[in-house]
């Protein structure tokens, strides 16, 4: 699943993505988290199960004006 926002864009890969798009569709999720793939059959097998997430931004950030001191 990939998300589309303004500045950024988040790749979700997982089990079961489906059931968060009401969540996501509703602004109602307040934070998504990966977990390694070994703790996949401790879930009860009907909630999402994320293995992967990558937050990019789209483009580059606006130019501030400012020198940096690097």
């Amino acid at each position: 699943m990939v998300l589309f926002f303004a500045n950024h864009e988040v790749e979700i890969r997982g089990k079961r993505l489906t059931t968060l798009m009401p969540a996501i569709a509703q602004f109602h999720l307040n934070s998504l988290r990966s977990l390694p793939a070994k703790y996949e059959p401790q879930s009860t097998g009907a909630e999402p199960f994320i293995v992967h997430l990558a937050v990019r931004p789209m483009t580059p950030p606006p130019s501030t004006g400012i020198a940096s001191s690097d």
